[in-house]
């Protein structure tokens, strides 16, 4: 049972970790490419967005952040997802 909980940590550890580099990517790539319809960006788009969503959601509500003009949402996100990689059990 317990390497099966370890095969599991690892299996979300790196999709979590990708899931990381995906949001980096979809910050990234405006300032690299004019094309925001191109299929690299829609993938980008569509794995990332249901992560983002709920938390512009809550983020929106909070004054400060609403009348920001930059977007913490990524920000916040990746912390949440570290935060969350630091609960799993440890792989290595």
């Amino acid at each position: 049972m317990n390497t099966v909980l370890l095969i599991l940590a690892a299996t979300v550890t790196i999709y979590l970790t990708a899931l990381t580099f995906m949001m980096v990517l979809r910050v990234l790539y405006p300032f690299f490419s004019a094309a925001e319809d191109s299929k690299a960006y829609s993938f980008l788009y569509a794995t990332t967005e249901p992560f983002l969503m709920p938390v512009r959601g809550v983020l929106s509500r909070i004054e400060f952040f609403a009348s920001s003009p930059v977007d913490f949402t990524y920000i916040i996100t990746v912390m949440l997802v570290m935060v969350v990689q630091l609960l799993l059990p440890s792989v290595y």
